[in-house]
């Protein structure tokens, strides 16, 4: 019996001792410390300045080539002006109108046509100057570009003295006789009459009109020019400054001055001298005197001293 138990015991080994395990007890998280939501201080904050004026393009002003041409048209339409007496010949070398020049003259005569000389005279000499000062002076103020006015000046007024030194010669080489003048050289049955009846010495100085070439020369000259500059009332000037220079037009015919075809001929020589000279010379990209300032800018000379002298290095 004894052997049995024995033999099981030895069978089945020693008695296993439970194992010991040890738990570390872990200490619980702390809680997160949440801070309260603040917000960041705010950046100072700039003002923002008033924008500078972009530079204006350059239209190209050079001196030895402007202001001859300014002051050489000028003087000489001033002495045309006032040697008109020996320049006007004494027989008028076109008496003829057309009949469309006629018809036009009977619709548009006033009854008082002195009233409309003088306001055609106000007109040309006075408020289309006025107007076009007016609108540049409100425009190179409000973009600060008071550096460039004289240039400005200088690019409208020889288009305009050259559009009346051009207009004088036409006048004086035409010698056209002013309306008032044809019952004086034509009698119902279109026979000439006597001339010696012409005591004015502007009587035969009818085409092309002075006053409309001036009016459209200045304007379109102030226009052109704010156009170039990229200016904001540059489509005002040519807007309201054009008609201004139609009513001078039209009241020189109201004014038994001119014939129709006399001012139409001068608005446009004022218009394309007015307009077009400035973008001819001093278009910012096309104009002559732009790609004369770029050619001069690519032809570059240096002087450097060297052992035996100087040497001369060109850039073209």
């Amino acid at each position: 019996m004894l052997c049995p138990i024995l033999s099981l015991l030895l069978w089945a080994g020693p008695p296993v001792e439970p194992e010991t395990v040890n738990v570390v007890a872990t200490p619980p998280p702390k809680p997160a410390l949440v801070e309260p939501l603040v917000d960041p201080p705010a950046e100072p904050r700039l003002e923002p300045s008033p924008p500078a004026s972009a530079r204006p393009p350059d239209l190209h002003v050079h001196w030895e080539v402007d202001a001859p041409l300014m002051l050489g048209s000028g003087a000489i339409w001033l002495g045309t002006q006032l040697t008109l007496d020996r320049l006007v010949p004494a027989r008028p070398r076109w008496t003829q109108a057309t009949a469309g020049d006629l018809a036009l003259r009977e619709a548009a005569i006033w009854r008082s046509p002195a009233a409309a000389r003088r306001l055609s005279d106000a007109f040309a000499y006075g408020l289309v100057p006025v107007f076009s000062l007016t609108m540049t002076l409100i425009d190179v103020g409000s973009t600060r570009q008071w550096r460039v006015l004289h240039e400005d000046l200088i690019i409208a007024l020889e288009s305009v003295a050259l559009a009346s030194m051009l207009t004088q010669v036409i006048k004086l080489s035409a010698a056209r006789g002013r309306p008032y003048t044809y019952e004086v050289f034509h009698d119902d049955h279109g026979l000439p009459l006597d001339h010696a009846l012409i005591h004015e010495p502007d009587a035969y100085l009818s085409f092309p009109s002075g006053h409309a070439n001036f009016s459209f020369a200045f304007v379109s000259s102030f226009a052109m020019v704010a156009t170039m500059r990229q200016r904001k009332l540059a489509p005002y000037l040519w807007a309201f400054g054009m008609p201004l220079a139609g009513v001078t037009a039209y009241l020189r015919v109201a004014g038994h001055r001119h014939y129709a075809s006399d001012v139409i001929v001068g608005s446009a020589i004022g218009t394309l001298v007015g307009a077009g000279l400035p973008a001819l010379l001093h278009h910012p990209r096309f104009g002559l005197l732009a790609r004369l300032s770029a050619r001069k800018q690519r032809v570059q000379l240096t002087l450097l001293p060297s052992s035996t002298g100087a040497t001369l290095l060109g850039q073209f």
